[in-house]
């Protein structure tokens, strides 16, 4: 009868450890960059990319995320500058501030945002970029 017991509760937790860690974790498991450049409709709405950092435009406030093997890249718009804003916004595109540090070539990050569909394309606003767990970009508050 223990042995049974131990099971029903080893079962248990086991149970509610699939369903609560998740929630503690963020539950969203990052998407590669060549996914949504193949069927972006799929992924509208919030969404956590994860891509290596493809180029570096720090006078322009952006960056380039390209999947593993270079054929599909997303940009991650992000102005620390009102400057940055002018420039972008007379590119038509429409970006809040930003704060933080620019990622480096070559780094493995992880963004979150919301991408959304206007018109014929498609815009990824970043909530966030994270490097090694750490967020190193985020809104201006």
């Amino acid at each position: 009868m223990q042995k049974k017991n131990l099971i029903i509760i080893f079962l248990l937790v086991l149970a509610a450890g699939l369903f609560i860690y998740p929630r503690f974790t963020g539950g969203e498991e990052a998407i590669g960059i060549s996914e949504v450049s193949a069927e972006p409709s799929k992924y509208l709405g919030e969404l956590a990319l994860a891509g290596k950092v493809g180029t570096v435009y720090p006078d322009e406030g952006y960056f380039v995320m390209v999947d593993g093997g270079g054929c599909c890249q997303i940009p991650a718009i992000v102005p620390f500058t009102a400057q940055q804003q002018t420039q972008l916004k007379d590119l038509g595109v429409d970006a809040p501030l930003y704060t933080g540090t620019l990622p480096a070539v070559g780094q493995l990050v992880e963004t979150t945002g919301t991408l959304s569909r206007e018109g014929a394309n498609y815009m990824y606003d970043v909530e966030t970029v994270i490097v090694n767990g750490e967020v190193i970009i985020s809104k201006a508050k």
